[in-house]
């Protein structure tokens, strides 16, 4: 029997969870492990990634509680907030844990820059579920502290997640010659949620939505342009399976939406941006679903036009300022096929 990719990762994703731990089992081997470690501590000693613990809304504290280690009693909206640490483990940028440690365990920041409240918003779309999100960031920081489980939970998973970054960050700021309030680093991951709130588009009372894969921000003179590699006629309709790919680890082939030319504004904009003075934002994942849950994009940074071919779509090569890391590059083209 023959197996496309996707199908096949998807079988071998039920088998790998079939064979894996119950949660039943993993407290087991929790308990004999007979003595107490942190959550780092028992991931390395199972084998174990966050994804294999942070899976049907399992979470450490109750891991603890069912192996008879001692652990706060369940609190107050547990069981949303453990989807949200779920939704959560796809973080790796450095400042972002750094500003959600400080809140959980400080309770307020020393200071509250625009960048930090736009991380906040981030993360707080991020883990609360939008029918009983807090208004306010000063709402969300109480409900996070006020269970103490959880709040617990969060510095030991931040800890873990920040030592299990794959690739170095890379401040945005850093790369451009502008002074925007927009805390991305390149190479990190993000949802999509998390990059609206970050560009300033999104707020905890009103989350920005997009339709499709593209966004032009005029406040920062930016395009952004979000991109699945592997596509199916599930998710995506005939005219919008466009031919994304890497070329190479600088270069990458992006297919515009299909009412773009060249001699159209936002094909003019394309083509000039450096000239005009505006920047194109990429951010890439291989899927739309990873490890059972929506994929977080790589931030690979800003990129330049490079050439172009044919017309509604336009078919553009664009030049990373930075080149992709080694193992995403890998992945992008075993995706391209």
């Amino acid at each position: 029997m023959q197996l496309d990719r996707v199908a096949r990762e998807l079988v071998l994703e039920n088998v790998a969870h079939a064979i894996g731990s119950s949660f039943q089992s993993l407290a087991n081997e929790l308990r004999d492990l007979g003595r107490d470690v942190d959550l780092a501590g028992f991931l390395k000693e199972a084998d174990l990634e966050p994804t294999d613990l942070y899976r049907n809304d399992w979470t450490w504290m109750a891991l603890r509680r069912a192996a008879g280690l001692r652990a706060p009693p369940e609190g107050p909206d547990e069981k949303q907030l453990a989807k949200g640490l779920q939704r959560l483990i796809h973080v790796d940028d450095p400042v972002w844990i750094e500003v959600l440690m400080r809140v959980v365990t400080e309770g307020t920041l020393l200071e509250v820059s625009e960048e930090n409240k736009r991380i906040l918003t981030g993360l707080s779309l991020t883990l609360f579920p939008k029918d009983s999100r807090p208004s306010t960031l000063a709402a969300a920081t109480e409900k996070l502290r006020a269970n103490d489980g959880i709040r617990q939970e969060l510095v030991q998973l931040l800890k873990v997640l920040e030592d299990r970054a794959l690739h170095m960050a890379v401040p945005l700021s850093s790369q451009l010659a502008w002074d925007q309030p927009i805390p991305l680093s390149i190479h990190s991951s993000y949802t999509l949620d998390e990059v609206l709130a970050a560009a300033g588009r999104s707020t905890l009372e009103s989350p920005y939505r997009i339709r499709e894969g593209v966004l032009w921000q005029p406040a920062i003179q930016a395009d952004l342009f979000f991109v699945t590699l592997e596509k199916s006629e599930k998710h995506y309709s005939p005219t919008t399976l466009y031919k994304d790919y890497a070329i190479s680890p600088e270069l990458f082939h992006w297919e515009s939406q299909s009412g773009t030319g060249e001699n159209t504004p936002t094909g003019q904009r394309y083509i000039h941006h450096r000239e005009r003075g505006s920047n194109v934002l990429l951010f890439v994942r291989r899927s739309i679903r990873m490890d059972g849950r929506t994929a977080a994009y790589v931030f690979l940074g800003p990129a330049d036009y490079v050439s172009h071919r044919g017309e509604k779509p336009m078919g553009i090569v664009w030049k990373l300022r930075r080149p992709m890391p080694a193992d995403f590059y890998r992945e992008a083209k075993v995706a391209a096929g």
